[in-house]
Formats: C-alpha cells, sequence, structure tokens
C-alpha cells in the first residue's frame, strides 16, 4: 500500500525543526496609532511559530489599552487570547509567545507577559494579528516572529518526506 503526505491542520503534532526551514520575520513597528499589527502567511510555505516578541508602547493620552492575539485562516477567527487586561499610557509593555507553553502571566502593567500560541500550522494567506482597543495616535506595535517555514503544495501541509512504496511489507 503507497502511503503518501498528509495535510495537517490545524495540527496538535509536534513539529520537528527537521521539516522546514528556520525564518526571522521582523521586527516590524506599527506607527501612528494603527489599531491592529498583522503578518500575513505568504504563498511560499505554511507556518509553525516557534515564538514571536510583541512590545507594545503607548502614548502619554490617558486611556487603558487592551491588546488581544488573534489568528485566521484568512477569513475566520479561530484563535483569540488577551494578552494583558490593559496597558496604561507612557507604558511599554512585552509579551513572549510561543505554543505548548502555560499562560504563565497575563502581562500586569511594567510585567512582561507569557502568552501561549496554538500547536497548529498556519496555512499560507493565514493572518497573525495582534489588536490594541483603545488605541492612541502615538501608541506602537512593535513584532518580531520566528518561524519553522513547512514545505506546502497544492494538496496543502506536507508533512514529513513521503513515504515511497517499496512492495516490501514491515
Amino acid at each position: 500500500m503507497a502511503v503518501g503526505p498528509t495535510t495537517v491542520y490545524p495540527s496538535a503534532v509536534p513539529i520537528s525543526l527537521a521539516e522546514g526551514t528556520p525564518k526571522t520575520y521582523g521586527p516590524v513597528t506599527t506607527t501612528a496609532g494603527a489599531a491592529t499589527a498583522t503578518r500575513t502567511v505568504p504563498g511560499e510555505g505554511a507556518w509553525y511559530v516557534l515564538g514571536a516578541r510583541v512590545s507594545i508602547t503607548t502614548d502619554a493620552n490617558v486611556a487603558n489599552r487592551s491588546p488581544i492575539l488573534r489568528i485566521t485562516d484568512g477569513n475566520t477567527r479561530w484563535w483569540e487570547i488577551a494578552l494583558s487586561n490593559v496597558i496604561a499610557a507612557g507604558t511599554t509593555q512585552v509579551f513572549a509567545l510561543a505554543p505548548s507553553i502555560a499562560l504563565a502571566s497575563v502581562g500586569l502593567p511594567g510585567e512582561n507577559g507569557v502568552v501561549p500560541l496554538p500547536n497548529a500550522v498556519l496555512e499560507p494567506g493565514s493572518t497573525i494579528e495582534i489588536n490594541l482597543a483603545n488605541v492612541q495616535v502615538g501608541d506602537t506595535i512593535t513584532t518580531t516572529y520566528r518561524v519553522l517555514e513547512l514545505p506546502y503544495g497544492p494538496t496543502g501541509y506536507v508533512r514529513g518526506p513521503a513515504l515511497i512504496d517499496t512492495g516490501e511489507s514491515g
């Protein structure tokens, strides 16, 4: 029996580093009070996010900002988690994001936050969004993503090398 590649989305199975190419995207800073910093998975390959760093700096305008991480398949939101309760005016708050970690700390004012990511393969066109409610004109969001770029073909994400039927049983 021939065994071929398998498309997995979203994946609950940890990804091996040998399956793809590690790449870093960023840092990219969204300025001038943009409420959302969005990173779209390019069409060349699927992504498994190894980790991310998000830094949010708020200006002096009094308002409590509420950051939210959202992941979509390009159309439908399927993951959402609050990064912190609120970020006050005149503050910089940093968040570390990684798959398969417990929610160690939702960033309290003045503390770095550790936030889980889903253990999933993101297909081309998927988006990772950091949304900032109550954004003010001088607020900035800086994101850096470390990803494993995975093979992606017409049938989707290709998990590991295709096994070839040699006619041998075993």
